[in-house]
């Protein structure tokens, strides 16, 4: 054999095993994330919810902020139908507040860098068709650093947009991670139970005999009696015949 053809023939072994092993890394990966999912873990942005959370409404005073949508992805991505109309769902994500704010942590010593604290807070709760609340208040604070250069304007940093976008993220798994929560669970589950049913009540059995009656009714007839007429002395007169007599 020549060897050319030998330097051919090792060449076709080689991609054969590499072949081989991107298969066999391939079907780990797949087997590893299937297994992974049966320990109960859940890939980051999705949730476990049960099915008194699959139809949600969200509540926010800025319905089109970048939080909103996060959690409205997040929330149909693990499976629930985020609803437009109140009325069309038994319980409400309510988004009470939210605040960012930048803090800057070093003055001097330092002419060439600035370094600065994102701190994003929310306060979120869960309410019933009724608003009343069912689960909460809960808040969540995330931070993140930043460090631009002495000469740059935070508020005009990329990094702090790119801050913006993660400390969204976590606050928004933060809040896919309390509605699946155990005591989140719990709160629903005894709101549910205590719902109260109308009460009927049973009307009275109607009273008998005399008492049945109104109360002129209720009164002995008596027959009427004619007087006889006084003569003198307070004696009635003689030959005065009784008409209840005759």
């Amino acid at each position: 054999m020549s060897q050319k053809s030998h330097r051919h023939s090792q060449t076709i072994s080689e991609y054969c095993d590499r072949r081989n092993t991107v298969k066999k890394y391939t079907l780990g990966i797949i087997v590893g994330l299937f297994l992974l999912n049966g320990c109960g873990f859940h890939l980051v942005g999705t949730a476990d919810l049960p099915p008194s959370l699959k139809t949600l409404y969200i509540n926010s005073a800025s319905p089109y902020s970048d939080l909103t949508k996060t959690v409205r992805q997040m929330l149909e991505s693990s499976h629930v139908q985020v609803v437009r109309n109140p009325k069309e769902a038994p319980l409400t994500l309510d988004l009470i507040s939210e605040n960012f704010a930048t803090t800057q942590t070093t003055i001097g010593g330092n002419d060439q860098m600035q370094n600065y604290v994102a701190t994003y807070s929310v306060t979120y709760d869960l309410k019933n068709a009724q608003g009343q609340m069912v689960a909460g208040p809960f808040t969540s604070q995330k931070q993140e650093n930043i460090t631009i250069l002495q000469n740059e304007v935070i508020t005009n940093s990329n990094k702090l947009t790119d801050a913006q976008q993660a400390l969204t993220q976590k606050v928004a798994e933060d809040i896919l991670f309390h509605l699946s929560a155990k005591n989140t669970l719990t709160a629903i589950k005894s709101a549910n139970s205590s719902k109260k049913t109308p009460q009927t009540t049973t009307p009275s059995s109607p009273p008998s005999g005399l008492a049945a009656l109104s109360p002129a009714a209720a009164q002995p007839t008596l027959a009427p009696q004619t007087t006889a007429p006084l003569g003198f002395y307070g004696t009635p007169f003689i030959g005065h015949k009784d008409a209840s007599s005759s």
